[in-house]
């Protein structure tokens, strides 16, 4: 999180002026995820994880990026597809 925060606070020095664009890189950032479904596990099962779930969670990641790709396969390279700022800060 510490990362995202310095991302997002380069991000908006780049923004504001503050840093030369020409000298700093925008970061171009995206997430991938399936909060609806990573909710239903408790903590247990980052301790004591089964090979079922470990099949199940594999399959629903390849299914949540391809529909992710589908969507916003042109912003890569080219622009953010979340606000991390909102997200980490």
């Amino acid at each position: 999180m510490r990362e995202m925060r310095a991302v997002a606070f380069a991000n908006r020095l780049i923004d504001s002026g503050e840093l030369d664009e020409g000298k700093h890189s925008r970061m171009f950032m995206h997430w991938i995820g399936d909060d609806r479904l990573m909710s239903q596990f408790g903590t247990a099962t980052q301790f004591h994880p089964e090979w079922s779930l470990l099949c199940r969670l594999r399959d629903a990641g390849r299914q949540t990026t391809s529909a992710w790709l589908v969507e916003n396969f042109e912003s890569i390279g080219s622009r953010s597809t979340v606000d991390i700022g909102e997200m980490f800060l």
